[in-house]
């Protein structure tokens, strides 16, 4: 497995923030089974001209499953999502709809890095706010593999956050990092279109929706002020964990806003 010991120490940072509330807190924040901005608006977006009628997909990180059934629901995709965190894995599998049973299931991938499928499987391999989360080596094992698990002429469709400089955050961003215990690694735009190609990626189109997605926080923020969401988080956490989260989110916003995060948006191909 390549880089397997860093991958390994990886997958425990990140499945030690993401405890069972902590989702919970996101599922309010984004909706039912989401766990990363814009919600469904979001997923729109991110798919907007891509066709999945008849063609399957793999939801690289796929948390609580809430984009895998909300593509097989609304876009026909025949979905598989691999995670690294059993608990979001068995989550997922009981929060599927019977109505999708046939349309989307979960697999566990112990380190993200060794996939457990066959070459060329795939017609769309995609990935929502996860890659932010692995060291840009372990991002281009993570490349390399759903490039081979990729069908010639597939598609991949990638939403991350970007720095404008490589291993460089903004203070913004390193106070969420402290705060949280977020493992977040900066990658330029440049430096993440190289190693995408580098994989063998082409045709690659980079779109920067930082302004749609700074608003999207912003809304999230006042959204936790309405009685019936700030009712329904508080029934986790205490009223300061609320004004936390909110102000996070305002956070998150802003330094979209300033620049010091980009929302990026890649649309590549596997060349036939």
């Amino acid at each position: 497995m390549r880089g397997n010991s860093s991958a390994i120490k990886n997958v425990i940072d990140i499945n030690s923030v993401y405890q069972d509330a902590y989702c919970q807190s996101l599922e309010i924040a984004y909706g039912s089974g989401m766990m990363s901005e814009g919600g469904i608006e979001g997923i729109d977006l991110m798919f907007e001209g891509i066709d999945f009628t008849h063609k399957s997909a793999l939801d690289f990180g796929s948390g609580l499953g809430g984009i895998a059934f909300y593509l097989a629901e609304n876009y026909n995709a025949q979905v598989v999502g691999v995670e690294i965190n059993e608990t979001m894995i068995e989550t997922a599998q009981k929060k599927t709809p019977v109505s999708l049973k046939d349309k989307v299931s979960f697999v566990h991938s112990p380190d993200g890095q060794s996939l457990p499928f066959q070459e060329a499987t795939f017609d769309i391999v995609y990935s929502r706010g996860v890659l932010v989360h692995l060291t840009r080596q372990q991002k281009q094992g993570v490349f390399e593999e759903l490039f081979r698990v990729l069908k010639k002429g597939g598609t991949l469709v990638i939403h991350d956050w970007l720095s404008p400089k490589d291993d460089v955050w903004g203070h913004t961003i390193q106070e969420l990092i402290a705060s949280e215990k977020f493992p977040l690694y900066a990658l330029s735009p440049q430096s993440y279109r190289e190693d995408l190609e580098r994989a063998g990626f082409t045709d690659l189109r980079l779109s920067d929706h930082s302004d749609i997605f700074s608003k999207y926080n912003f809304d999230v923020a006042k959204n936790l002020e309405k009685d019936a969401i700030r009712e329904e988080f508080l029934k986790l956490f205490d009223a300061e964990t609320l004004l936390s989260h909110k102000k996070g989110y305002e956070n998150i916003a802003t330094s979209m806003q300033m620049g010091e995060v980009i929302s990026g948006l890649f649309v590549a191909h596997k060349s036939l």
